[in-house]
């Protein structure tokens, strides 16, 4: 009735925008389309009209009349009402829509034209075939629908179809199909050609803010964020006097863009930083605080932004951010923003060639007064020698590779004198470095020394315990001094043709000797898986390079022969001691009866 569609067209405004469709009716075709009424070929929705099914090639034209089928425009085509959201994907398995209960929604399948004779089937799951029409026909024609009314089969060639389906009461899906060389009595059993798979709700829930859908994502500051950008570590932390960058994808249940509603955002966040929102990807932040806000009206794709900046010049912010949708929570993000430098921490050293400046001498890092890694520019010009306790061998230290947030970075020393030669006791300097941070205070490093040493001219060797038990990991220590008696350095190798070799070792060799083989701090080791059979061994170890070479200087280096035992632990008794307990118990039993004998004798 008039009454009727007034009241549908009142309601049906206040949820959503008439929308309508538009489709190319090819062979096989099953479409829910949504496109906005001006591209329906000039025809007129109706006012209460959620989804619009119109046809190109003048097929709409030859539908014929449906004003009893549903409101119609005149032009033939049947229209669907309560559709809240669909995909415009025509001629596919995989559309979807969206739809109230209340609702009812128009499809259209088969293809308008002459051609081999075959017919097309409209199946409904869950839902009712209300009304019908075929092109060239009238409304409620029978032709070949089932008892039921929920499949449709056009009699002719080639023919278009359309419909007005209707979910069951209390489905939440329904899902409708078309096949086409279908018969009456098997609907199915033709070529699948589209499926729409219906969500059925009691109400709308448009532009009602979902928080499984709305989305919280770091930025990079210039482009769209994505669940890339919201992953990638270099968007959430940031050094000195940077700041970081959140956009808020407003979404509702169907995941359609919010962007009008009666809502306020609100952003608030810890750790001494401040926020700042607005509708630019990088909000200006000259006045922002520990919380802002942001009225929810007027967005462009659902979208607004949040920029986090420190709140204290050079002072590390290591904070927290909580987004709401008036009280509701959307997330609630970590992040940190680095202060200045304020700790210098130089370690790990390298023992230097004499004569030559030696690569990765020494690492170091920097952190700020929260501990975070600090990553200053300019660090190999930045970074000075302010103390040293020298002498003739180390001539100070200069940085070669800067730190990064996730690696040390790396500097040199210069150890003086002849290349490789041994080095004077005391050949050592204590350094200490500094770097200027963001306000010109200098952050002093703690004082490291810097040592200085000469190639291998001399060995000795040890095992790290004299006996170990089968199975055990035994580790052999190969020292290397210089010609004056002093740890060798760790950049020439000790094996320059020879690799070192440990005749007799306790057992499998766990990375084996080779050619190249360096000192660390002097010292190379190697280790061993023992062997299972028990005993007393030797092992001769050699480092055959340097013997040779201290025995041309004059010198009397020898190979190293070291003495170890494989022994059961405690807890196991060994063969060797079962046997030998048997033989002193027959020993004694044997006294104990000659004792008897003697006493029964003298009976």
């Amino acid at each position: 009735s008039t009454n009727e569609r007034k009241q549908m067209s009142t309601k049906t405004m206040k949820q959503r925008i008439a929308l309508v469709a538009a489709s190319a009716l090819t062979a096989g075709l099953f479409s829910v389309v949504s496109t906005p009424v001006a591209n329906a070929s000039g025809e007129t929705a109706a006012a209460d009209s959620k989804f619009y099914l119109a046809t190109t090639n003048g097929v709409a034209a030859v539908l014929g009349t449906v004003t009893d089928i549903g409101t119609g425009d005149g032009a033939g085509a049947p229209r669907s009402t309560g559709l809240i959201t669909s995909t415009t994907t025509n001629n596919s398995t995989t559309q979807t829509a969206t739809m109230l209960s209340s609702g009812t929604l128009s499809v259209t399948a088969g293809a308008s034209g002459s051609g081999t004779a075959t017919k097309t089937a409209i199946v409904v799951t869950g839902g009712t075939i209300g009304s019908y029409l075929e092109e060239g026909g009238t409304a409620n024609q029978l032709g070949d629908i089932n008892s039921t009314r929920t499949v449709i089969v056009g009699p002719t060639a080639n023919e278009v179809v359309s419909a007005l389906v209707s979910p069951n009461s209390g489905v939440t899906t329904m899902t409708i199909e078309s096949y086409t060389g279908a018969t009456a009595a098997l609907p199915t059993s033709g070529t699948l050609t589209g499926r729409i798979t219906v969500t059925v709700v009691a109400a709308d829930a448009t532009g009602v803010m979902d928080t499984a859908n709305t989305k919280i994502w770091w930025n990079d500051g210039s482009n769209a964020a994505t669940a890339t950008t919201d992953a990638t570590s270099a968007n959430f932390t940031k050094a000195n006097t940077e700041s970081v960058n959140l956009s808020i994808v407003l979404r509702d249940k169907y995941d359609l863009a919010i962007n009008a509603a009666s809502a306020f955002i609100s952003a608030s966040v810890t750790g001494g930083a401040k926020i700042a929102l607005g509708t630019s990807i990088a909000p200006a932040t000259t006045s922002s605080t520990s919380i802002a806000y942001l009225a929810h009206s007027g967005l462009t794709s659902g979208l607004m932004y949040a920029k986090i900046s420190q709140g204290t010049a050079n002072v590390a912010s290591n904070f927290t951010v909580t987004i709401k949708y008036n009280d509701t929570v959307i997330a609630t993000k970590s992040g940190v923003i680095t202060g200045d430098v304020a700790k210098f921490d130089v370690n790990t050293l390298s023992i230097g060639r004499t004569g030559a400046s030696s690569a990765d001498s020494f690492y170091f890092t920097f952190k700020d007064a929260a501990g975070n890694t600090v990553v200053p520019s300019s660090q190999t010009s930045a970074v000075s020698v302010v103390s040293t306790t020298t002498n003739t061998s180390v001539s100070g230290a200069t940085v070669t590779t800067a730190s990064t947030a996730t690696a040390a970075g790396s500097g040199n020393f210069t150890c003086t004198g002849t290349t490789g030669a041994g080095v004077t006791v005391g050949a050592s300097a204590k350094l200490q470095l500094q770097i200027l941070n963001a306000v010109a205070t200098a952050v002093k490093s703690n004082v490291f020394d810097a040592v200085c040493g000469g190639d291998a001219a001399a060995f000795t060797a040890s095992l790290d315990k004299a006996s170990y038990t089968p199975g055990s990991v035994a580790t052999l220590s190969i020292k290397f001094v210089d010609s004056k008696g002093n740890t060798t350095n760790d950049y020439t190798t000790f094996a320059a043709s020879n690799a070192a070799t440990y005749v007799g070792n306790p057992g499998t060799v766990v990375t084996a000797a080779a050619v190249n083989d360096k000192s660390t701090s002097g010292v190379k080791t190697y280790q061993f898986i023992v062997t299972s059979t028990e005993g007393d061994y030797t092992m001769v170890v050699d480092a055959p390079d340097v013997r040779t070479a201290n025995i041309a200087a004059g010198g009397s280096q020898t190979k190293i022969t070291i003495p170890y035992s494989v022994k059961a632990s405690s807890s196991t008794v060994s063969n060797a001691d079962v046997l030998k307990s048997i033989v002193a118990l027959i020993a004694s039993i044997n006294k104990q009866i000659q004792a008897l004998q003697k006493l029964i004798l003298k009976r």
